[in-house]
């Protein structure tokens, strides 16, 4: 699933770039960050997820399964176009809320969709797609920050979520979803 893949890299960045964050040495500023601005940016995305999630279910069940996933792309683009665009520690804190807020709306949607539209014997493991992307994209993240620049990497990763946004466009929406809104003749 290239939506969870997207969503480990963005969490994945922040371990490689510490330590230059600490050193001053990147374009977000010259001087060293301190422990707690960097702690703040590691655990920034849990206050973006909070605060969207309550509205997960909401949008899901209002605009349907597939336009949610079009609006998850969006802070997701923005995170990264923060991060490479950054100049002062609120900008990419604010990215940082952005990547949580995108992430929370993968993991509660991606779950839900793909059991809407798979078969009982391939629904397990198409779920357990979403764990292991994820886990797959940390590992990325921390490989991609550890070789490459501060803005290659952001610019790299902001081709995840366009991607992801691409394929997801031709996906069907969930018969789920059309069925609760009566449009039964689409379902099937």
């Amino acid at each position: 699933n290239l939506w969870s893949l997207t969503f480990g890299v963005a969490v994945g960045w922040a371990s490689p770039v510490i330590l230059d964050l600490e050193a001053g040495k990147t374009p977000v500023s010259s001087e060293p960050m301190s422990s707690d601005e960097i702690s703040w940016l590691v655990g920034g995305f849990c206050g973006g997820a909070a605060v969207i999630l309550p509205f997960c279910d909401k949008l899901a069940e209002h605009l349907g399964r597939k336009k949610t996933g079009y609006i998850m792309a969006i802070p997701f683009i923005l995170s990264w176009l923060l991060t490479a665009f950054a100049t002062n520690y609120a900008c990419l804190l604010v990215a940082r809320i952005f990547v949580g807020i995108a992430g929370a709306m993968c993991f509660f949607l991606l779950p839900i969709y793909v059991s809407e539209i798979s078969g009982d014997s391939i629904r397990g493991q198409l779920g357990s797609i979403l764990r292991v992307a994820f886990n797959v994209g940390l590992v990325i993240g921390y490989i991609l920050g550890a070789v490459l620049s501060y803005e290659f990497f952001a610019f790299s990763a902001l081709t995840l979520p366009i991607l992801s946004l691409i394929g997801f466009w031709f996906l069907p929406e969930t018969p789920v979803y059309l069925v609760r809104k009566g449009r039964l003749a689409e379902a099937t």
